[in-house]
């Protein structure tokens, strides 16, 4: 099974292959938060207040609090490929936060592929989009195991 999601669903990806390395065979995250107190640190300032009144402090108050939500505080344990798709100009998922992820990832070996786009958070033009498309269809590809197929007849004989 493969998990996939761009923004906040990239930061559940990148949460659930870490808390739980068993259940996976590859990822793809887009965009995603992935080390929340480095996220604060090079945020914008509506980010950084809003992530301060959920956090119930910032990363140098509650430091544990950041770290427990953090994706990267996970990441040495994942077992699955995982192909990350990050923006250099992105202000809401900064590409610092990723390099910090990335640190991680390589410090325990894990297997992963990078894509950077020279974009921002939200929105695509029309080729990058589609080589994120293209690049997570190879990815899961090659990740993710062959299920047989089986044909038999529909039990509804009318085809529903």
């Amino acid at each position: 099974m493969g998990l996939c999601g761009t923004s906040w669903g990239g930061y559940l990806t990148l949460l659930a292959l870490g808390t739980r390395p068993d259940l996976w065979h590859a990822g793809v995250a887009v965009k995603p938060l992935a080390d929340c107190a480095t996220a604060f640190r090079h945020s914008t300032p509506a980010l950084q207040a809003l992530d301060t009144e959920l956090f119930g402090g910032t990363p140098d108050e509650v430091p544990e609090a950041y770290a427990h939500a953090s994706p990267s505080s996970y990441a040495a344990a994942i077992r699955a490929p995982l192909l990350l798709v990050a923006a250099r100009r992105d202000e809401k998922c900064p590409p610092e936060q990723v390099e910090a992820y990335l640190d991680v990832l390589r410090a325990g070996g894990v297997a992963h592929e990078l894509m950077w786009l020279d974009s921002g958070h939200d929105g695509y033009d029309g080729a990058d989009h589609l080589a994120v498309i293209r690049q997570s269809l190879r990815f899961l590809g090659r990740g993710l195991p062959v299920a047989p197929v089986r044909a038999e007849p529909s039990p509804h004989p009318e085809g529903r």
